[in-house]
Order: structure tokens, then C-alpha cells, then sequence
């Protein structure tokens, strides 16, 4: 059964998302408060360690759940520690994915349903009868940040090599969830060498459910999450915080983007506003703003050279400004 977070968490949730994601921390605080479909953060603040109301209850998107894992997770992984950092032998771990927080006793960002998964070996064995190899394995394939990614990249690589024409082009195409952000996020990536395409097919906010974008609460609807102030640095925010862990993890990534929040691109790029319902036109403004600093609309044109609806394109993202001080949103 899933719980609201406490005061402790929910601040520290709110950290988080403002400093990674750069948006103000008020808009963090309610966008977290959104993530647990209530209205604002003083609605939250009411409702802090209690369970999830009515249909929440058992919703499996939250951070934490009544019984929680955590302690227990926590004293296997210190039993193991030294023998699972001898294991890696040095390799480098991604900051910020599961692996990284595992090897530096932070949990924080690592649901409890994901946990329970892990504790009691739902892919594979329990985990306290996991080899180190094994236990890094299942860290490593949580679908909760690139690390996901980057590991089918690599098993991807090896089983293609040989079909491949020039042997280092092959794509994997996950569904990542990044609880932190409230954002599930949807994309094929295509490398080639020190190159990848992230070809953005869906982008959600995970407590925006419904056609409209709405997300209801346990009480009564809650505002549209498009027409929110937060909504649209949220957004940017993110695109740039995920193809920047690309940069630093030695990728230079090109970023295509065809849907967000159930609105296509191709849809809204060049309608008129009146024609738009307020959804649409949150996203258009997002694709108008990103076009403003050097973005551009155009179809998208696959690795058999077929072209498809059109989509958003930054190119060179190393050079991208995303957030000018005089253009933010």
C-alpha cells in the first residue's frame, strides 16, 4: 500500500527536482505534490507519512509504500558492500543511477516497489542468494535511469555486431521511469560509435491522466498539469538533464522529440492558437521556445532513410542553450 511522503522526503524530493532540473523550488514543492495527484504543496503538507487515499492507495508510481523494504535492502547491501566494490574493480558508475546510489548508501531515489523487486528477485533469485554479478546486473537494469539504457546498449552491441553493416550501429528503445521527476519517459536510442539519437516517441507526467491532461485527486480535480507554471521548465528541464548524462557519460547525443504529454509534435507546430485546446498550446509554447534558440521542426527521417511525421530537432545539444537568463520560461 502506498504512502504519502514524509515531511523529511518530500523536502528532500522537492531539492532534488529544483537543482537537477533547474526549475524554482515553490514549483518543485507543487509539481511533487502533483506527482501524488493533490493539488498544491500545503495540500501535501496535510497529508504527510499518511497512506494514499481511495484509488492511490495501491498506485505503484509513488516513491514509498507502508511496508517498506528500505531497512532491510539497506543491511544486506552493507554486509556486501566491500566484496560488490572489489567486484566493479574501479569501472566507472554513472552518477546519480541506482548502481551509483547503491554504492554510496543513498536509496532515496530508488522507489520501494523497485526495492521489494530486488529484495525478493522477481527476475531472477532473491537477493540475499545473488552472486555479486548478479546483484549488479539486477541494479543495473532497473528502468529508472540511463544506467538501463546504457546496459542494453551493451548486450544490444554484441548480439547485432555481426548484422550490422558498419558494426557499431544498433538502438535499444526502453521505457524509463524517473520517479523523482514524476516523468516516464519513452525513446529509441540510436548509437553509432561515439553517436546516439534519442528519438523522443512519448514523454509523460505520469500523474496527468486522461486525454486532457488532467490528473484528479483523492478529493476533487486538480488544475490541468499543462496549464501549471512549473509545467514547462519541468519539461526542458528534463530533455536537457537527460541528454546532458549522455554527454558526460562520452556520448554526443542528437535529440528528436515527436510526442509530450499525449500531444504530437507534427499537431501543433504550426497550428493557430485559437485552434488549440490548452494542452496543445503548453507544448506548442515549450516547441516555441526551444525553436527560439536554435531547435528546428522537420520530419524525422529513420535509419532505412524513411521520413515521418514532423518532429522537434537539436542537433548539436554540447552548444544548446536551454535556459538563457533573459528567454526562461
Amino acid at each position: 500500500m502506498s504512502r504519502y511522503p514524509t515531511s523529511n522526503e518530500a523536502r528532500i524530493l522537492a531539492k532534488q527536482l529544483s537543482q537537477q532540473l533547474g526549475i524554482k523550488h515553490t514549483h518543485a514543492q507543487d509539481a511533487i505534490a502533483v506527482a501524488y495527484y493533490l493539488e498544491d504543496w500545503s495540500a501535501l503538507k496535510d497529508q504527510f507519512g499518511k497512506p494514499c487515499a481511495g484509488a492511490y492507495a495501491n498506485d505503484s508510481t509513488g516513491m514509498y509504500s507502508l511496508q517498506s523494504p528500505r531497512a532491510e535492502v539497506d543491511q544486506i547491501l552493507k554486509t556486501q558492500f566491500p566484496e560488490l566494490k572489489s567486484h566493479l574493480g574501479g569501472r566507472d558508475v554513472l552518477i546519480g543511477s541506482p548502481l551509483h546510489k547503491v554504492l554510496t548508501g543513498d536509496l532515496r531515489g530508488i522507489p520501494d516497489v523497485w526495492l521489494a523487486a530486488l529484495l525478493e528477485g522477481e527476475r531472477s533469485k532473491p537477493m540475499a542468494k545473488q552472486s555479486y554479478a548478479e546483484l549488479v546486473e539486477e541494479i543495473q537494469l532497473m528502468p529508472l535511469h540511463l544506467s538501463d539504457v546504457m546496459e542494453q546498449a551493451m548486450r544490444r552491441r554484441g548480439s547485432l555486431a555481426k548484422q550490422d553493416r558498419d558494426g557499431d550501429r544498433y538502438f535499444v528503445n526502453p521505457t524509463l521511469y524517473f520517479p523523482q521527476f514524476n516523468i516516464s519517459f519513452y525513446a529509441y536510442h540510436r548509437f553509432k560509435g561515439s553517436h546516439v539519437e534519442v528519438f523522443v516517441r512519448e514523454l509523460d507526467i505520469v500523474s496527468a491522466v486522461g486525454g486532457d491532461g488532467e490528473a484528479v485527486g483523492p478529493g476533487q480535480p486538480t488544475p490541468s498539469v499543462t496549464r501549471r507554471k512549473w509545467f514547462q521548465p519541468l519539461i526542458i528541464g528534463f530533455l536537457n538533464y537527460y541528454v546532458q548524462q549522455l554527454v558526460l557519460a562520452g556520448y554526443r547525443p542528437r535529440l528528436v522529440v515527436s510526442r509530450i504529454c499525449m500531444v504530437d509534435v507534427h499537431k501543433v507546430a504550426g497550428a493557430y492558437v485559437k485552434d488549440l485546446n490548452p494542452a496543445e498550446t503548453a507544448i506548442q509554447q515549450i516547441l516555441h521556445f526551444l525553436m527560439w534558440r536554435g531547435a528546428v521542426i522537420k520530419p524525422h527521417v529513420n535509419s532505412s532513410g524513411v521520413e515521418s511525421d514532423l518532429a522537434l530537432h537539436i542537433d548539436d545539444v554540447s552548444s544548446f542553450n536551454w535556459f538563457p537568463e533573459e528567454g526562461r520560461v
